[in-house]
């Protein structure tokens, strides 16, 4: 397996992982909904708000990763991702509250939003307001 950075010459591609793999664990609507959420973030999000990467074996992708960029109206050295638990708990994610860090939009499944430190330290509450890139500002997917 192979390790590089998303090119943008492959966002079809990568499009139609993420409906084939959500639509086979979540249903053929979530499946459409993450393919096309995942799409408008490699097509329109600015490319210093966007960090992704891709697995390849044997000149296929079978796998894929976006990093956008929260920012907040103080610094922080959090990565927070909105999922599920069991999966995200395997590589380090906890879940929080909004009392710790406030969501961008309202938050349909609380128990979803997961935050994990860049440092090791415990996660502190932070002060004021979270924004999100373009393609995830749709109340929808939160």
């Amino acid at each position: 397996m192979e390790f590089s950075t998303f090119k943008a010459s492959k966002s079809e591609e990568i499009k139609q992982l993420f409906t084939k793999v959500f639509s086979d664990s979540e249903g053929e609507a979530e499946g459409k909904l993450i393919g096309n959420l995942t799409y408008d973030i490699m097509t329109g999000t600015d490319a210093k708000d966007l960090y992704g990467f891709v697995a390849t074996e044997n000149e296929q992708i079978v796998g894929s990763i976006f990093f956008t960029r929260l920012t907040f109206e103080n610094g922080v050295s959090i990565v927070l991702t909105y999922g599920d638990l069991n999966f995200y708990s395997k590589v380090g994610f906890k879940l929080i509250t909004e009392k710790i860090v406030k969501a961008p939009l309202k938050l349909t499944y609380p128990e979803g939003w997961l935050a994990q430190s860049l440092l090791g330290d415990e996660i502190e509450p932070i002060a004021g307001n979270s924004y999100c890139v373009e393609a995830f500002n749709k109340p929808e997917i939160w």
